[in-house]
């Protein structure tokens, strides 16, 4: 790609050589503020600690991810949803902009794996598009995320078949694995990796009033409680 190379549109690609590379937003965006994160704190030359990603996107959008009573501190559930909603992106796209250390992932560490670093098409997309992401996420004056993305996660939420068999009032009690799986986390995580998850998740639907999911979301929480006594 010369240097001279126009930027694509933002539901356009570029010329052959870069168009397996999805388009940068031109609106603020969880997904490409991960991963322009994770290139600002030097996941182009190494694996880098996610908590370093984590700071940098905070620093970029403290009021997209700072606790609504205490804003001067970074919320990790908030955090954790960007970088999953990158992955997800990449999944459903077939290209892969970030990646995890392996060892990470192969010896069943919780979600998220703790090492990460850009692909070879994920620095090339930061060149591609350092403009446009520098102009969005260079003042620190990104706002806080549009009550859509609660919308969405909600809408995925309810597309489960855990929720499915629940709103069905199916009388059978989700295993851990499954709740788990629902909150993409790992079966054997701590209990305040579950407790996360599912703030979350509540945070959401309060900011929706869907009391339907409210409902879903205390049911799967007493669920776990009495399970085991320790999820």
């Amino acid at each position: 790609m010369t240097k001279n190379a126009s930027r694509p549109g933002p539901e356009e690609f570029e010329n052959p050589e870069t168009a397996r590379l999805p388009a940068a937003s031109v609106k603020h965006n969880n997904e490409d503020l991960f991963i322009w994160a994770l290139e600002l704190v030097g996941g182009r030359d190494d694996y880098v600690d996610v908590e370093d990603v984590y700071y940098k996107c905070f620093e970029l959008a403290p009021k997209r991810f700072g606790w609504r009573t205490k804003p001067h501190l970074p919320d990790i559930s908030k955090l954790q949803y960007a970088r999953r909603d990158a992955i997800k992106r990449q999944k459903r796209l077939g290209v892969r902009l970030v990646d995890a250390l392996e060892v990470d992932v192969s010896e069943g560490k919780s979600v998220p794996a703790y090492q990460w670093r850009l692909t070879a098409a994920g620095a090339e997309w930061c060149d591609l598009y350092r403009e446009r992401l520098t102009a969005l996420y260079g003042g620190s004056n990104v706002p806080a995320s549009p009550r859509q993305i609660e919308s969405r996660r909600i809408k995925e939420l309810k597309a489960s078949a855990l929720f499915e068999q629940w709103a069905a009032e199916i009388d059978a009690t989700p295993s851990r694995i499954q709740i788990a799986d629902l909150l993409e986390c790992s079966p054997a995580s701590p209990k305040k990796v579950f407790d996360l998850r599912l703030d979350q998740n509540l945070e959401d639907a309060r900011k929706v009033d869907d009391l339907e999911v409210i409902t879903f979301i205390n049911w799967i929480r007493a669920t776990l409680e009495g399970s085991d006594g320790h999820p």
